[in-house]
């Protein structure tokens, strides 16, 4: 009690406000004080985006992609000089014009070697994987030449068809080094620019990467063969070869309506019946169109495989088919069953 009442004394309360007071002042006198510099802080770089690219879409990348490659063989067909990107004289840029119904109209401004300075608008209703839509443009760049490019008639018929069948690693590389051979010579051969859209189309056909499955530079390079053969080609009907590069890539893309059309006016004999069957089970994925798989080529089995195992499981479609032990170690079978989600005991 005693203690309790010398804290509440009058005279005990005054000396405490007067320490309060003396307290305050002092916070106070130190508040208004000039706060101590800060140091600058350093400017943060610019991060680098993994993803920046030149093309503000897959549309805009895909035709900038085909434009310069007819570009570059226009311009080597009339002097032997390719178009190089890395190469500042030469470029093409698009610009865009309108875009309707998500087809875009594109004004697009190609600088070949040498100087020549191409303008012409750029359409793309009928399909950025359409030769309709980018012979306009090849026939724009062949006109800007002095003179237009003389094609050369082939001296037999081409094999392709039949060796591309058995497409493995091995066939597809002797089919490109004697195409290339073929070319030195005979650049201005139609036949030979519609072969080599016939083994892309067919080393893409290989590609089960899954997840990772892009194809876009490969079918804007089949586009780019099929319009230069069509520039060339003097004939008022399209081939056999060409016929089958053009459904090949439309099953590529995803077009199977288009794919059966033309799958259906190519010959049912050899070896534009085995191309049939290909196309069949590739755009409607009915594995019951091959009968006895493992007497049929290379690539009605890899395709007979990949519908099977798409339809059934690829636990089931193992079962159904004894692959032959010649081929039996080729990465394709497992990049099928693995583009199937097969389970570990498939393999």
């Amino acid at each position: 009690m005693c203690g309790l009442a010398r804290l509440a004394s009058p005279r005990s309360l005054a000396t405490f406000g007067t320490a309060l007071l003396m307290v305050l002042a002092l916070g106070l006198g130190s508040c208004a004080k000039e706060p101590a510099p800060q140091p600058t802080p350093k400017p943060v770089a610019k991060r680098h985006m993994p993803f920046e690219t030149p093309w503000e879409t897959e549309t805009e990348y895909v035709v900038t992609r085909t434009v310069t490659e007819i570009a570059s063989l226009c311009t080597y067909a009339h002097n032997h000089v390719a178009l190089e990107s890395e190469d500042p004289r030469t470029s093409v840029t698009l610009t865009l014009k309108s875009n309707v119904n998500s087809c875009p109209t594109f004004h697009a401004s190609i600088l070949l070697n040498g100087g020549k300075h191409v303008e012409v608008d750029l359409p793309t209703d009928t399909g950025v994987f359409e030769v309709e839509t980018y012979l306009p443009v090849a026939k724009v760049i062949e006109g800007s030449f002095d003179k237009p490019i003389e094609p050369v008639e082939a001296p037999k018929a081409s094999e392709a068809e039949e060796q591309l069948l058995k497409c493995t690693a091995e066939t597809l590389r002797t089919l490109d080094a004697k195409l290339s051979a073929d070319l030195a010579s005979r650049f201005a051969d139609p036949k030979l620019h519609e072969e080599s859209a016939l083994l892309l189309a067919t080393f893409t056909m290989r590609d089960r990467s899954g997840e990772f499955f892009n194809i876009l530079p490969e079918l804007a390079r089949i586009t780019s063969e099929r319009t230069f053969s069509s520039l060339l080609n003097r004939a008022p009907t399209p081939s056999n070869t060409s016929i089958l590069a053009s459904a090949l890539e439309h099953a590529l893309i995803g077009l199977q309506a288009e794919a059966l059309k033309e799958s259906e006016s190519l010959p049912e004999g050899a070896p534009f019946g085995a191309w049939r069957r290909i196309l069949m089970m590739r755009t409607t994925g009915d594995y019951r169109t091959l009968e006895q798989p493992a007497e049929q080529s290379l690539l009605e089995q890899f395709e007979w495989f990949n519908a099977a195992s798409a339809a059934l499981g690829a636990e089931v479609a193992q079962t159904r088919f004894g692959i032959p032990a010649s081929v039996q170690n080729l990465p394709d079978w497992w990049r099928i069953l693995n583009a199937n989600s097969c389970y570990a005991t498939a393999g």
